[in-house]
């Protein structure tokens, strides 16, 4: 791995209280460096060093393996419901 390559992008949002991790795409040969992780690590890092109350880390799809790393950072919360559903939408801790 050269000193200039680039592996991996991290894309995220800013609010007044939240980072939005959006998205990170990386070299799909460079999974064994767990990029994904990584990526959420700094993404925390940021928010704190910012005063940040929450971090979002995006969807996490069971059963999808690129993003079961998602579920090893607690706590978590999950929306259950939808916006324009017959029942409203609400956050439970996962």
């Amino acid at each position: 791995m050269g000193r200039d390559e680039l592996i991996a992008i991290g894309i995220a949002d800013e609010t007044g209280h939240a980072l939005s991790a959006v998205y990170c795409y990386y070299d799909p040969g460079r999974a064994r460096l767990s990029l994904g992780t990584y990526n959420v690590l700094r993404a925390l890092q940021y928010a704190s060093h910012r005063h940040l109350a929450h971090v979002y880390l995006g969807y996490r799809v069971e059963g999808c393996i690129s993003l079961q790393y998602k579920g090893r950072f607690r706590p978590q919360e999950r929306l259950r419901g939808r916006a324009d559903g017959p029942h409203a939408a609400r956050w439970e801790p996962a």
